[in-house]
């Protein structure tokens, strides 16, 4: 994922570089909101880590002018303000003025890649046009997100197609574990995992732990639930095997 990181302060721009290069991501930094409107007119970006006070130009003057006046492509890019202004409404006003998401000044390593995840998640599911297939169908998957999120780089295509597959058979077998023995547990590791569905194109999949995750959480459909967990950790295998066949395809065609 390449992301663009607009912080006047350098402290916190190498702050926010490092963190983003520990955690695999590709950075451009900038300085004011000026510089990051110039850059995304030259490159393309996944994502926008946006300070509001900057000189020249400002998180939110940018923002405004990336929402309204730019390409269609720039302007769904999701934003996230990153602010020493931790009040409640100031983060309804930057929500109200195109961001996406709010993340307060001093921040952890947890917290930032937190926020990140949120975001994308979002947007991943607001992009997402295809519909539920019928219940009796396989699943459906497209690696579209994984492609694009890549940018044509194919070691870093298989390594996260490999890490979904070692996993996610373990981590739903623990939630099957949980699901008997810690059911908040349980609900924890479905919250964690099911982007993941989602990032490897399984709609169908990632929108049932979805509903999973809400009825439990309500206490509702307890056994109906538990045999949906089981019956998705059933079907891996073919998920893991087709997914292997795309990986072969792609080396081909990336040679």
């Amino acid at each position: 994922m390449n992301i663009l990181i607009a912080e006047d302060d350098e402290f916190n721009r190498r702050i926010l570089e490092t963190q983003m290069k520990i955690h695999g991501f590709s950075t451009a930094s900038v300085t004011n909101g000026k510089e990051a409107i110039e850059v995304l007119d030259k490159k393309k970006f996944d994502l926008i880590l946006m300070d509001i006070r900057m000189p020249v130009m400002d998180g939110i003057e940018a923002t405004r002018h990336i929402r309204e006046k730019m390409p269609e492509d720039i302007r769904n890019i999701p934003i996230i303000a990153v602010t020493a202004y931790a009040m409640a409404e100031h983060e309804r006003e930057l929500i109200s003025e195109g961001m996406n998401g709010f993340l307060a000044k001093p921040f952890t390593s947890e917290s930032l890649i937190r926020k990140i995840n949120e975001v994308m998640d979002k947007k991943m599911r607001e992009d997402h046009t295809n519909q539920k297939p019928p219940a009796n169908q396989h699943p459906i998957h497209d690696i579209s997100s994984v492609l694009q999120m890549a940018h044509g780089n194919y070691a870093f295509i298989e390594a996260a197609i490999q890490t979904f597959i070692r996993q996610s058979g373990e981590s739903l077998a623990a939630i099957l574990k949980a699901y008997d023995e810690d059911r908040p547990e349980a609900l924890r590791l479905i919250h964690k995992i099911k982007p993941a569905f989602l990032y490897v194109g399984l709609q169908n999949i990632y929108d049932s732990l979805i509903d999973i995750e809400k009825e439990v959480s309500e206490n509702k459909n307890i056994v109906q639930n538990r045999k949906r967990i089981a019956d998705i950790y059933d079907l891996m295998p073919q998920i893991h095997r087709q997914l292997e066949k795309d990986l072969h395809r792609l080396r081909k065609e990336m040679k």
